[in-house]
């Protein structure tokens, strides 16, 4: 995710908080996610501390919904 966007929530549910003001919430069914810390590279030699989301699987399927607010 882009160093500015700031997560909130996990395992089934969470949103996103973009720089703009607006929110994209998620739900998982089927698995869970969760916020990692990583590195974001706008350009050659550049790394910038960021969050990544990671998806677990708990079967064979899983369903995730994004709802822009």
């Amino acid at each position: 995710l882009h160093p500015a966007v700031t997560v909130t929530g996990g395992g089934v549910d969470g949103s996103l908080r973009l720089p703009d003001g607006h929110t994209v919430r998620w739900s998982v069914v089927g698995g869970a996610v969760s916020a990692l810390a990583s590195t974001w590279h706008p350009g050659f030699g550049r790394s910038v501390p960021n969050q990544c989301l990671e998806v677990v699987f708990d079967g064979p399927t899983i369903t995730i919904e994004f709802v822009w607010e």
